[in-house]
């Protein structure tokens, strides 16, 4: 019988708030996820750790509101860059002005995520968006 390596979903989080980068690495630890996440504190950064192959995710997650390049102005140049282009893109933001949420659209987002900040709600939402992209194959 042939056993096969277990694959990991990877996930490269936007995130310029610590707490909330410490918030969603608890949460899909904590939901034994099984992902392997990067964590970018800004676009900038985020395209830079895009560059090496080896980090290539299976799913990004944006926060909309960064300093240096925010979440809008990284999805225009992350959509800008053939080989990266199809890399499924969610914002996952406490942001829900309508106009964000088009201009994320018009500039190719996969899915608009607002992000709960009652902890059983977030818990659940991560939960959902990481089995809906079908990132914790185990």
């Amino acid at each position: 019988m042939m056993k096969f390596e277990e694959k990991r979903g990877k996930v490269l989080l936007l995130e310029d708030v610590l707490l909330e980068q410490l918030r969603f690495q608890r949460t899909i630890e904590i939901l034994k996820l099984g992902i392997d996440l990067t964590i970018a504190n800004n676009g900038k950064e985020g395209i830079s750790l895009l560059k090496n192959e080896e980090t290539i995710p299976d799913l990004i997650l944006i926060d909309i509101n960064m300093p240096g390049q925010n979440g809008i102005e990284f999805l225009k140049e992350l959509k800008s860059i053939s080989h990266l282009k199809n890399i499924r893109t969610v914002a996952f933001t406490t942001s829900n002005d309508p106009q964000v949420i088009d201009m994320c659209y018009e500039n190719g987002i996969s899915s608009f995520i607002h992000k709960p900040m009652n902890p059983n709600q977030y818990k659940e939402t991560v939960k959902l968006l990481i089995t809906y992209w079908k990132l914790n194959i185990r």
